[in-house]
């Protein structure tokens, strides 16, 4: 069992719930190649499909503005560190953002054991 997604799902049993099946990502251009092809011994570089018409043809490589013409920029490294205190740092969130909210932090925990609570859903094997 093989699955080729374009998405980071790619941790066992994530697609299909089979441990047993293999699970790669890749760029959507090659998911969308092999998808056409029906077969993962597919080389979209170097082997021909058969038409309905019975006439081989090859795909074509991809081309969009959306795509460098010589290779990707990885472009500049903006990756800043978060100040060793972060006392004095705020997060601006407009108050009438439908999207975004800033989270108030819970009550102390009192140490207690909450008791007599409704279940919402119980669920058996991994589950995230």
């Amino acid at each position: 069992n093989t699955i080729v997604t374009s998405y980071n799902r790619n941790f066992t049993g994530r697609n299909d719930a089979n441990p047993e099946t293999h699970a790669f990502v890749t760029s959507p251009e090659i998911v969308t190649a092999l998808a056409i092809a029906g077969t993962l011994k597919f080389n979209p570089e170097t082997d021909f499909l058969t038409g309905k018409d019975g006439k081989k043809f090859k795909l074509e490589a991809p081309d969009a503005d959306e795509l460098p013409r010589a290779e990707f920029d990885p472009g500049q490294d903006t990756y800043q560190h978060p100040p060793k205190d972060s006392s004095g740092q705020r997060v601006d969130v407009s108050p009438t953002s439908q999207r975004l909210q800033l989270l108030e932090p819970f009550d102390k925990w009192d140490g207690k054991d909450l008791e007599d609570l409704q279940i919402l859903i119980k669920v058996k094997g991994k589950c995230t």
